[in-house]
This record gives C-alpha cells, sequence and structure tokens, in this order.
C-alpha cells in the first residue's frame, strides 16, 4: 500500500492537537493509481535492463517529468560503464566525464556529503538567476543541447557512507515548465529508498549467478555426484553423476536430463525441509542469523548409496536465504552386506532398479505400507514393483521371493 502518514488521532487524555501541530502527510505520487504497480514491477526484476526501464516508470509516475537518465555501475567519479536515458538515446563515458566537468559545485556537493541521495540542478551550479543559468557553460553545452530546464539527481551508494556510487538516475523537465518542488523532493526521497532495495537485491543476484557460473564448469567435470540448490528447493547447477544417482535413489531409469532437472529423493527432500524450519524458527530471534548446517542421508535399501546435504549461507542480510550444497556418491565396498553391489544374487540383474530395491526390503519382513514410507513412494508403485519382480523371477509371493534370495548362489548360476 502506498505509505502515506495518517493524522494523529484523539486520546482520552486530552483534546487532539490543532492542524498546524501535526506532522505533515507525505505527498502523494504523481500518479497513484500506478505508482502501486510499477513499485511492485521493480521489486520483481532479475536481469539489469529491466531494473532501469522499471525505474524509469516508476519515477515518472512518482513525480511530473519529461524524460530520466541513468548512469550505472559507476566505479568512480569520471568512470561510467552503463548509461541511457529513457528515449532510448545512449551515453558513453566521454559524456559522463564532460557532464560531470561542467558542474564543478554539484561535484563537490557529492564530495562533502557522502551518501547524498538527492541533488536538484540549482544545487549544481553557481548561478541562481534565470540569466546567471543561461550564462554558465553547463547550460550551453548540455542543458539547452538536451532540451532540459530542470533535473534532480536520485544517487545510489554502496554503503550508508558513500564511499563507492553503484547509480545515479535523474528526473527532468523540458525548458518552459516548473522547476521540482520541496512536495517532489519529498517524493522522490520516498522512492529513492525503493529503488536502494531493488538494486542492492539485483546486485546481489548478479553476484550469486556470476559465482555460481564460475563453479559451473568443475561440478560438471566431478566424479562425484554434485548439485546447488536454492531456499526454494529449485535446482541451479548439477551435474551428471548427481542426476544419475538421484534417479538410482529414486529406482527410475538413469536417462540423460539437463542439469536443472533433478529430481530430489524423499529422504534428501526432507533433510532440506527440516533445515528450512530450523533456520526459520531461528529467524524469527535473529533477522540475520549465520547458519550452516550438514548431514548424511543413506539410502534405505542401498547402503552404498548416501548424499550429503549442506545448508550455507555465506552472506546474510535482509534479501537472501541459504541454499544447499548435495554431494552424493555410491561405494559398492559399503559396509553391513545388504548391498546388492556387494555379492549380489544373480536373479538380481533380472530385476530393475525400483524393483531390485522393493524386493530387497520385501526379503527383510517389511510390508507394502512400510516399504512405501521407507522409499518415499506411493502403495500402488510399491505393489507395482513388486508383481513385476515376481512375474521377472517367475515367483508367486514374497515367501518364494525371499527364499531365492536368501539362497547362495551356486557356481552355476554365475
Amino acid at each position: 500500500m502506498i505509505d502515506q502518514r495518517p493524522s494523529p488521532k484523539k486520546t482520552a487524555t486530552g483534546p487532539s492537537r490543532s492542524p498546524e501541530a501535526r506532522a505533515p502527510a507525505i505527498p502523494l505520487p504523481f500518479a497513484p493509481e500506478l505508482y502501486e504497480q510499477r513499485l511492485l514491477a521493480l521489486y520483481a526484476t532479475t536481469e539489469t535492463r529491466d531494473f532501469i526501464e522499471a525505474t524509469f516508470a516508476l519515477l515518472e509516475a512518482t513525480v511530473s517529468c519529461d524524460w530520466t537518465l541513468t548512469f550505472l555501475h559507476i566505479v568512480e567519479v569520471g568512470e561510467m560503464r552503463y548509461g541511457f536515458d529513457s528515449r532510448g538515446r545512449e551515453y558513453d563515458a566521454d559524456f559522463l566525464g564532460r557532464h560531470l566537468s561542467l558542474m564543478p559545485k554539484g561535484v563537490e556537493a557529492v564530495r562533502r556529503q557522502p551518501g547524498i541521495k538527492l541533488l536538484p540542478t540549482r544545487g549544481n551550479l553557481e548561478a541562481v538567476t534565470e540569466e546567471g543559468i543561461r550564462a554558465t557553460p553547463y547550460y550551453r553545452e548540455m542543458m539547452r543541447p538536451m532540451g532540459f530546464r530542470h533535473s534532480v539527481a536520485l544517487f545510489f551508494w554502496d554503503s550508508p557512507k558513500g564511499s563507492e556510487m553503484q547509480a545515479l538516475f535523474s528526473v527532468l523537465r523540458a525548458e518552459g515548465r516548473e522547476d521540482f518542488d520541496a512536495v517532489d523532493l519529498q517524493r522522490l526521497e520516498r522512492v529513492h529508498d525503493h529503488i536502494d532495495v531493488a538494486l542492492r537485491r539485483l546486485n546481489k543476484n548478479l553476484a550469486d549467478r556470476a559465482a555460481l557460473e564460475s563453479l559451473a564448469k568443475p561440478l560438471r567435470q566431478a566424479s562425484a555426484g554434485a548439485a546447488i540448490l536454492n531456499w526454494a528447493l529449485e535446482t541451479l547447477e548439477s551435474n551428471p553423476a548427481a542426476r544419475r544417482l538421484c534417479a538410482r535413489w529414486r529406482g527410475e531409469p538413469e536417462t540423460r536430463t539437463r542439469r536443472k532437472d533433478l529430481r530430489l529423493p524423499v529422504k534428501i527432500e526432507n533433510a532440506c525441509q527440516e533445515f528450512r524450519r530450523e533456520y526459520t524458527e531461528l529467524s524469527r530471534t535473529n533477522p540475520r542469523p549465520r547458519l550452516s548446517r550438514r548431514v548424511t542421508v543413506t539410502h534405505p535399501a542401498l547402503p552404498g548409496l548416501f548424499a550429503v546435504v549442506t545448508m550455507t549461507l555465506n552472506h546474510p542480510s535482509e534479501l537472501s536465504r541459504p541454499g544447499f550444497h548435495l554431494h552424493l556418491e555410491h561405494r559398492s565396498d559399503s559396509p553391513g552386506g545388504s548391498d546388492p553391489n556387494e555379492n549380489p544374487h544373480p536373479a538380481l540383474a533380472l530385476l530393475t532398479p525400483a524393483q531390485r530395491e522393493v524386493a530387497l526390503l520385501a526379503t527383510q519382513g517389511l510390508g507394502n505400507k512400510a516399504i512405501a514410507a521407507r522409499l518415499g513412494r506411493s502403495v500402488s508403485a510399491v505393489k507395482f514393483a513388486l508383481h513385476g519382480a515376481y512375474k521377472r523371477l517367475h515367483l508367486q509371493n514374497r515367501v518364494e521371493l525371499a527364499r531365492l534370495l536368501r539362497t547362495p548362489p551356486t557356481a552355476s548360476d554365475h
């Protein structure tokens, strides 16, 4: 909702304050019917160009202006990597350098006030009268050729102290229009904080994406299974070994899939969900918890198959949540004797992975419901796999299945 400050109410201990004594209400945006819609669109952006266009639209709903302009990723005064305006014109680093050289008072004002948010045109120039402004080099070389007469610059920094500028946006009015007044500056100051939060989140997402891309190649080449998940348990990256082992865990065909098509086994997903619940509970008392957790999850029927689930949060902030790293392996030399890869009965080779898992658990005396709960499948899926095993092995029931698999294979079986 639009954050307009409510008026003070009457109290039981005395009359309400006079209108003159009340705090002034924050003025509504220039186009309130569009402001909230465009504010939501700004927060939904995930790409730089989308962020800029959403910011342009939001500023034009905040104050009446003719067009807007931006410079992004300004590392130091005079250096710019990305600049254009809402009319589709692009600007290079030379333009920004010339722009700054013509307004020494504005540059000095920024240097004197680290973290400054707003600076109107009249704060950039020595002249204050109309005739004086028209005589300045800035007017002759910038304002008149570009067609604007009034402007307000919005600055965005990497920290409250303003050690490094991240972006600059300007709203502009053409010749013949009134200057931006105090109400306009109030509106811009309010929307500045929203843009600042959206910009910080965008930079964080872009940094995370770049870090993920740097990990992608070695991850895909790893011999063990490896995957990276976000807070929503969506796959950001996975290698073929991880997808193959997850399919084996779930008893599914080990077919080739894309890197984001990883299907988590229920037991691994439950471990991630438990970490999320723990983190959420901790966040109620500590809004920025630093939490790192790790657990090893083993397959219920294949002890040699396991996953190490790690929850990490390297840069805690109000805008970031933990992610998950998965490490999966299948070691055929694991102790326990129940691994079908360790002295397996030849009959198991005739079964699919799903049938093999169900058959091994059935020989341990587990019922269909217990097998379904342990493997994270439906009872009907367990019954289907079990009957498929019976058919392939020419058996009638569990008793025959248990007798077959518990009988040591003879030399002729090999």
